[in-house]
């Protein structure tokens, strides 16, 4: 590795995430941030003793450099985040070295540079796992008087997510209730 740049070109968003379920615990999200775009270069040196030898060696490897090839990379196996990632060939340099005379030890260096265009992630962190929802309806605009709400959950509310019972069936269910205007307290909020 030669060096490793920021590239801005590639930047997203900071506070997007992608989350999963953890595969040790299902009552537990794992959240991971965006990542942050890096240009990492990379140098291949290639010694040979003859001309020959090394041109074999580099036709194997320039015609797939057109002038990138891509990659897909499993970047985050926790959450199965995967990217394809373009690995562009910058150039090629050449040394022809003896010591001593013509018939003296002769090393020739090949030297390919690439610019791999890779992601640098934050920590993985927990996310919470909804199980309750609430949508409050209003009359106006203003959002002043409430006319109505609807209340999601999971019930029980302690259970696993993708729970089974010992039959195989889904272990958990869902509650939805629906509240008129008359139900609702003086912050328009349904009852506990």
């Amino acid at each position: 590795m030669t060096g490793i740049q920021y590239d801005q070109t590639r930047k997203t968003n900071t506070i997007n995430s992608v989350t999963g379920i953890d595969t040790l615990d299902p009552n537990n999200f794992l959240r991971q941030l965006n990542p942050s775009p890096y240009d990492i270069s990379y140098d291949v040196h290639i010694a040979t003793k003859n001309m020959d030898d090394g041109l074999q060696i580099i036709e194997q490897i320039l015609p797939y450099f057109q002038p990138s090839y891509t990659l897909n990379i499993q970047d985050i196996p926790e959450l199965a985040i995967t990217k394809d990632v373009p690995v562009l060939f910058q150039g090629i340099g050449f040394r022809d070295e003896y010591e001593g005379g013509f018939d003296g030890e002769r090393v020739m260096i090949w030297t390919l540079s690439f610019v791999v265009k890779g992601y640098l992630y934050p920590p993985i962190g927990n996310a919470a796992i909804i199980k309750k929802v609430i949508a409050t309806f209003y009359k106006d605009q203003d959002l002043v008087t409430p006319s109505g709400a609807v209340t999601v959950k999971v019930d029980p509310i302690n259970s696993a997510y993708n729970a089974v019972d010992s039959n195989g069936n889904q272990a958990w269910t869902i509650l939805t209730d629906i509240y008129g205007e008359e139900q609702l307290d003086s912050n328009g909020n349904p009852p506990p």
